[in-house]
């Protein structure tokens, strides 16, 4: 997702989150849980498993230890590129794509579109918390 913050506005609930050595994460990736531990999103049946957006990257040569991620909520705004050019509609469903964009979906939504546009290349959105088995919306050590 291009080592960037797309944060744009609202409050914030950073907590942190284990991550594993050797995992590569860069700023404003789009996180999921794995056996407890946060990984990249890579594909769209990672949607089920969305925690929240990355504060700080991990390298690859990092040890296992943990990164600040802000956990998804209808209050914070962040801005992603799309797929490709659509017309988005206050209120559209969001879906991750294995091309790190977001794309118009009613399947397995994360996000929610929170501004019209006719011929957008990125769309403003809140990330909703996905309460899915396995998947710990009051995740993270708030130490």
């Amino acid at each position: 997702m291009s080592n960037k913050f797309n944060y744009r506005s609202g409050p914030k609930d950073v907590v942190r989150v284990p991550i594993a050595s050797g995992v590569v994460v860069e700023i404003g990736d789009l996180l999921k849980l794995s056996s407890g531990r946060a990984v990249l999103m890579a594909t769209t049946t990672d949607n089920l498993t969305f925690i929240g957006v990355a504060e700080e990257a991990h390298l690859a040569t990092d040890p296992s230890g943990s990164i600040s991620m802000a956990k998804a909520n209808l209050q914070t705004v962040y801005e992603y590129t799309l797929d490709a050019e659509t017309a988005i509609t206050y209120g559209d469903i969001l879906q991750y794509d294995a091309a790190k964009t977001l794309k118009k979906s009613t399947t397995d939504g994360i996000a929610i579109a929170v501004r019209s546009e006719l011929a957008a290349t990125t769309v403003l959105c809140m990330f909703r918390p996905i309460q899915a088995a396995g998947n710990l919306c009051d995740l993270g050590d708030p130490s």
